[in-house]
Formats: C-alpha cells, structure tokens, sequence
C-alpha cells in the first residue's frame, strides 16, 4: 500500500492499528522505490555506490573557532 502512494496515516487506520508506530513496523520501501525518490527529487548523489558519496561533506560554519586552538 504505501509503495502505490498510500499515506502512512491512511494505511494505519485502514488495518486499524492503534499508533503510526506499529503501522511503521511493518511498513517498508523497496530500494527500487527508494531509488526512484532519490533519483526525482535530486539526491541521487545519496545512492550507494555514486563516487559523489566521497565528496560529500557535512560543515557547520557555527565551529570555525575550533580550527583556531
């Protein structure tokens, strides 16, 4: 239900299950669909394998001071 487009909160009322985390136990995404997200949303820098994987680099300009000591 959820890789045809279903919202989580939908399929959790349908199958009656009391929390959206129960209903996200058993919920799960195939990696062709995960694929696919990536690919139409611009990160398929994010896909294994992709060599931009290795340039990608997390900075907080907010720890400068840190390179200073």
């Amino acid at each position: 239900m959820l890789e045809a487009g279903i919202p989580l909160p939908v399929i959790k009322n349908f199958l009656g299950h009391s929390s959206i985390e129960v209903t996200m136990i058993y919920a799960t995404v195939s990696d062709d669909l995960k694929n696919k997200y990536l690919k139409e949303n611009s990160l398929a820098r994010l896909l294994p394998g992709n060599d931009e994987n290795k340039a990608i680099k997390t900075t907080y300009s907010g720890l400068d001071f840190l390179n200073k000591i």
